[in-house]
């Protein structure tokens, strides 16, 4: 990517996908592990899309994807420290630490919130990406939530019922993405074969 931006960038221009390629190279630093690399060209294709140039164009798609790494951060961060916590030995596991993963799940769903009100991505399938970003988080919570099981006193059920509370929610949103974010009937199709994916992977806990 770095030598095709760097002598294709003309071409690219010309072609209407520079930006595209930009998110290409700020989604594999990403995946590389070199966030601090990944949001720098990130934040290069949002400043391009708000010069709204002629010879460079930025795609809906690509300025959402740049404009969520952030938050994609977040939830490996968080997915983080919900496998550190489910790793511990059973004696260390605490309130403080469940109670602090639960906090970073909340702040993050905020974020992926605004970005859903983005007045960019209004009306774009976009959407879709934001609403699976959440059940993502869902994912960790279940993670999270399962290895509270070893608290004394039945303990875990306080943080059964967040998790399945918010994978209740997180399910039922993703349902709804098509009418929410007036995208129309012919995307409920997607929206159903994503439900029926997530409710397969986020299962309930007792």
């Amino acid at each position: 990517m770095n030598e095709a931006i760097r002598d294709g960038a003309k071409d690219l221009k010309k072609d209407g996908i520079y930006g595209v390629a930009l998110t290409i190279k700020a989604l594999a630093l990403w995946r590389l592990g070199d966030t601090t690399s990944s949001k720098k060209v990130a934040d290069d294709v949002v400043l391009l899309a708000g010069k709204n140039e002629p010879q460079i164009k930025v795609w809906p798609r690509d300025l959402g994807i740049c404009k969520s790494l952030p938050v994609l951060f977040k939830i490996d961060a968080l997915a983080d420290q919900a496998r550190a916590f489910a790793a511990q030995s059973p004696g260390d596991r605490t309130t403080g630490t469940i109670d602090m993963i639960i906090a970073n799940a909340k702040q993050t769903e905020d974020d992926l919130a605004k970005l859903a009100g983005d007045s960019a991505l209004k009306g774009h399938p976009f959407q879709f990406y934001l609403a699976g970003a959440r059940c993502e988080i869902a994912n960790v919570l279940q993670e999270a939530a399962a290895a509270t099981a070893v608290f004394p006193d039945n303990g875990a059920q306080k943080y059964y019922k967040k998790y399945n509370d918010y994978r209740q929610q997180a399910l039922a949103d993703l349902k709804k993405v098509p009418a929410t974010h007036d995208l129309g009937k012919g995307f409920q199709d997607r929206a159903d074969q994503m439900h029926t994916y997530y409710s397969g992977v986020l299962k309930p806990l007792p």
